[in-house]
């Protein structure tokens, strides 16, 4: 396990077009160790692992080391929130380490065959989803604020109007309002899916709170133009 994990630099450095070869090699054994009976923490450092080969594609702006990276990773975000479906939680902590590090690294990148990169991480993909109604939990309403801080900081205003145009798509898409449904009885009408309501209504609400602390915090980074695109969503 652990020669697997320090032989990564070693291809890296001398063997770069056999990466995508070597890469499926490593997806193979990664596999293996999910299904395995592997501690938790292992499987975070396999995970973490494969993150850095993203953050080296990224660096020699190889899209090819990159894109291969990247679907393993989705795939990871995608499985987690499906199989916490009905107990939501946040993520591992590892997940969140691997956007924030993907987000410092494309900050400075101006490249635009990583535009699925920046989705991933600036506009929200991997932490809340494209199709899914996941509920966002405290930890990743952190970690979007801290990537979001990072972009403002570099005035990238693109990559924060990433998030807020994915988000505003996601409430239109995912957390649309819900309409009561009612049926009759003795006494009249009687509300069936009160409580549908009130868990999407909460969601919403959430996500709402959110928007308005990150207009506040672009406010106070006298950001003007930032929130002229906000205010008219462009």
């Amino acid at each position: 396990m652990k020669k697997r994990i320090s032989s990564i630099k070693t291809t890296l450095k001398y063997n770069y077009n056999k990466l995508t070869s070597f890469c499926k090699s490593l997806f193979n054994d990664f596999k293996l160790i999910f299904r395995s009976r592997e501690k938790e923490s292992e499987r975070d450092r396999y995970f973490l692992a494969l993150a850095d080969i993203l953050y080296h594609g990224i660096r020699i702006q190889d899209e090819q080391i990159a894109v291969t990276i990247y679907s393993h990773i989705d795939q990871k975000f995608k499985n987690f929130r499906r199989k916490n479906t009905n107990n939501p939680k946040p993520y591992n902590a590892s997940y969140y380490q691997v956007v924030n590090k993907t987000a410092e690294e494309i900050i400075n990148i101006r490249y635009n065959r990583f535009g699925f990169l920046e989705n991933a991480s600036f506009g929200g993909h991997w932490l809340i989803g494209q199709n899914e109604e996941y509920p966002i939990q405290e930890k990743t309403f952190q970690s979007i604020w801290n990537i979001l801080k990072l972009s403002i900081e570099y005035d990238r205003e693109d990559l924060f109007m990433r998030f807020w145009k994915s988000t505003t798509q996601h409430l239109m898409l995912n957390l649309a309002k819900i309409p009561p449904e009612y049926e009759t009885n003795d006494k009249g009408f009687s509300l069936i899916n009160e409580k549908e309501i009130k868990k999407r209504d909460h969601q919403r609400e959430d996500i709402f709170d959110f928007a308005i602390i990150l207009g506040a915090l672009v406010l106070k980074q006298k950001k003007f133009t930032l929130l002229k695109k906000i205010v008219i969503g462009k």
